[in-house]
This record gives structure tokens, sequence and C-alpha cells, in this order.
């Protein structure tokens, strides 16, 4: 049978299922390697696989290792507004690269959603499967998209209607914590500012607002917009900072907020932690490093990282695998607890 070809010339999995009648999934987790796919139908795979010169396939072959593409993608929700060099987009990388590489993967990165280039996940040649970092801004899309493909795992927050593995800190215990920490000494008008649109910053306020309860701190909410990306992020600080609301302390919804909303304080002459204490979250790598270190909530990056690449793989070679929470742990550091001597 004459192998059918994607345009550019290379099979794909899609064309090989074609052939041998069976699923893409099927295709993937038979070149994957994965016992669960019967030798005879994982050998008419294999065939059609080499007939069409299809490099991914696992194990070896003339004494080489073979090193399958995935596609790290970056949904960036604004062209030109929210970028790659996004220092949590930054650590997270680094970490996906290293997993992959040890598992004799190599990775192309994407800045565009799949479903505006193509509804499948082998668009190039010889890719293997999709990680996802961060939530789409298209929640619908993305889960229509986690209904088609299997070898898909994403970075974020879990949520109703998902049909795709997610990796991702608890977001609510981690709004609980930043908030906890700051009732704890003494603080009673506490803020919070984030984007609601983004399904983690959703679930860290609603963390906020828990202990905000539960400590009876008898104070109203006191709320303010801010998207993750860098300038609008210090807009958005500026504009708080500016605001006739009374606050003494402030839990951000991203590290990237945090160091803005301290630089925004620190220009109209008010003190971290004296007169305002600020919690970030996500603990990049600047938090520590900035002039005053970053109090913050820690999604635990490099554990992060390594289970998104543990699942991935546990789910492309076919095996039961369930969508992973990590517990987030808060990093008390200098933008809650001066050390000055008074």
């Amino acid at each position: 049978m004459a192998d059918k070809r994607s345009r550019s010339g290379d099979i794909t999995i899609y064309d090989i299922a074609e052939q041998v009648g069976v699923s893409p999934s099927t295709v993937s987790r038979a070149l994957a390697g994965s016992s669960r796919i019967g030798e005879k139908t994982k050998a008419k795979i294999i065939e059609a696989a080499r007939a069409g010169q299809y490099s991914g396939i696992a194990g070896t072959e003339g004494g080489k290792k073979l090193r399958r593409l995935v596609e790290v993608v970056f949904p960036l929700a604004v062209a030109g507004e929210q970028r790659i060099t996004d220092p949590f987009y930054l650590d997270m990388l680094a970490v996906v690269a290293d997993g992959l590489a040890e598992r004799n993967f190599n990775l192309v990165l994407i800045n565009e959603t799949p479903w505006a280039r193509r509804g499948n996940v082998a668009h190039l040649p010889h890719v293997a499967g999709m990680i996802i970092i961060g939530h789409a801004p298209d929640q619908e899309a993305l889960q229509r998209f986690g209904r088609e493909n299997s070898n898909l795992v994403v970075w974020g927050a879990r949520v109703d209607g998902d049909h795709h593995l997610t990796v991702g800190s608890d977001n609510v215990a981690g709004g609980r914590l930043a908030t906890e920490h700051l009732l704890s000494l003494g603080r009673r008008r506490v803020a919070f500012i984030g984007d609601p649109a983004e399904p983690e910053v959703t679930q860290r306020q609603e963390g906020y607002l828990q202990a905000l309860k539960e400590w009876g701190a008898g104070q109203q909410p006191i709320l303010f917009k801010s998207p993750f990306n860098a300038y609008r992020a210090r807009i958005a600080a500026q504009a708080a900072v500016a605001s006739s609301a009374d606050f003494d302390a402030i839990f951000c919804g991203s590290d990237v907020i945090a160091l803005n909303v301290i630089d925004a304080l620190r220009s109209v002459g008010r003190r971290v932690p004296e007169d305002v204490a600020v919690v970030g979250y996500d603990d990049i790598s600047l938090a520590s490093a900035y002039g005053q270190s970053l109090t913050t909530v820690s999604q635990q990056i490099p554990v992060g990282g390594q289970l998104l690449v543990d699942v991935f793989c546990s789910a492309l070679a076919g095996e039961k695998v369930d969508s992973k929470v990590i517990p987030p742990k808060l990093q008390v550091r200098e933008s809650t607890i001066s050390h000055k001597k008074s």
C-alpha cells in the first residue's frame, strides 16, 4: 500500500493510523513501546512507520537512539503583551527541557494555541505529543482539543469540563496560605490583585476570600485587577496604590505583579513591609534575588516541571495516569517580615 503523507511530505501518526485502520492514539502508544497494544497490531504499525520512514519509533535503529519531538506550547493571551521571557515561563521551561532530554526527547517551542494552527497534536512530523504551560485564553477550545488528543498535558488549574491531564499547584490552598500569613501578622486590611479571567487566579482569589471569612477579620474584600504581563501589571499596580482603598497588606496573583506593586509603593513613599506587607505567587528565581526579597507562595517549579514530564511520558506509553496537584509552600521573606532593628 502506498503511504499517505502530509503536505510537507513527511508521514505522520495520522497517516499511519489511516493505513493500519486504528486510532492515532493507538499508533502513538505502539510507537512508544506500550505493552497495552497487541503484538500483531504493534507489528503492523511499526512496519507502516518504517515503510514511510517515520523516525518516531521507540528504541534504536542502526545502533543510534532516536529522539522524538514534543511540542511545548506557551498560549500567550494577547500578541505582543505577555511574552515567553516571562520569568515563570523561563523557570518552568528549564525544568521541562531537562526532563525531556533525560527521556530522549527534543522539544520545539510554540507560542500560539494548537487549534489556531491545526486540529491535532502531530502537525509537525515525528511529534509525540504536547505539553501546554499555562491555560489558553479560550477554555472551551482547550477542552475540545483535550477530548481529541490523548497525548496532551497542561500546566495549570484543573477546571470542570477538562478532558486532558493537568499538573498544577493547589491554588485555593495557596491563596489561603498567603492571606492567613498576612492576617497572622496583624494586618487587617488585606487586598488582592490579579486577573480573575485566569482559572488559577480565580482559585487564588477564592482562597483569599475563604481566609478573610474564616479569620473573622471583619473586612470587606479589597480587589484590584491586573494581568500577568509585566507592562500592564506595572500600570495596574500604580493604579491600585493611587486608589482611595486603604490597605496595609496585599496578596498578588503572581510574583511579577508583586514586584511591580513593591516598586509602585516605594514610588509614593510607602514602606514595605512597615506600611504595606506584600506577598506574591509562583516563587520565580527573581523572588529571592530581588533587592528586597519577596514573600511568596511557591508552586515548587522543579517538582512541577518534572511531574509534567513524568505524566506526559506515562500517558504516551498508554499507562493509566491521573492529573497531579502539588501542595503549595509559603516562602517567608523580607516583603512581609522586616529584619531591621527598631
